[in-house]
């Protein structure tokens, strides 16, 4: 049975209103989708906050940070034909997409607070940089650009109203 992964996107912002892009370590540069925003698997019985929480360690080493919003709807896209399907290693199921539930969240510490190497035996990321609003759905793959957009335009505003508290 082919299926949708509930998955976390995480939208992380600076005090300058720059959205975090970070690199992922098991793809080349000059691979098709060198840039991305972090996200990950939800598990079973777990909220997206909890997810997105325990993604941000996982990935970036990040703790301090102040959850602002959530997007009000699930965000799907599917994989091209050209990617294998991820497949659940439990049940066996195979999923062909990703079904997306995001979360705005403000870096309250400070850059090196953000550490790729925390956990040397699952590094996810190689590089990583802060990027205007605008250029995110440009850097990102070609499968993600509608999803990135669809996640700007509901949290840009909230954005540029937490940065005028």
């Amino acid at each position: 049975m082919d299926a949708f992964r509930k998955n976390v996107g995480l939208c992380i912002f600076n005090k300058e209103g720059k959205i975090l892009l970070a690199r992922r370590a098991d793809l080349p540069e000059e691979a098709f989708y060198p840039w991305q925003m972090p996200q990950g698997g939800i598990d079973e019985n777990e909220t997206v906050t909890k997810a997105g929480l325990r993604e941000l360690k996982e990935e970036l080493d990040l703790d301090k940070v102040k959850i602002i919003a959530e997007s009000k709807e699930w965000i799907p896209y599917t994989f091209p034909k050209d990617i294998p399907p991820v497949v659940d290693i439990k049940t066996g199921v195979k999923y062909i997409g990703q079904n997306q539930k995001w979360l705005l969240i403000e870096l309250i510490g400070e850059d090196k607070d953000i550490r790729l190497d925390a956990f040397p035996e699952e590094i996810e990321f190689v590089d990583w940089g802060w990027f205007d609003i605008k250029e995110a759905p440009e850097l990102a793959v070609q499968f993600k650009k509608e999803t990135y957009q669809k996640v700007l335009k509901e949290f840009e505003p909230i954005i540029k109203k937490e940065l005028k508290k």
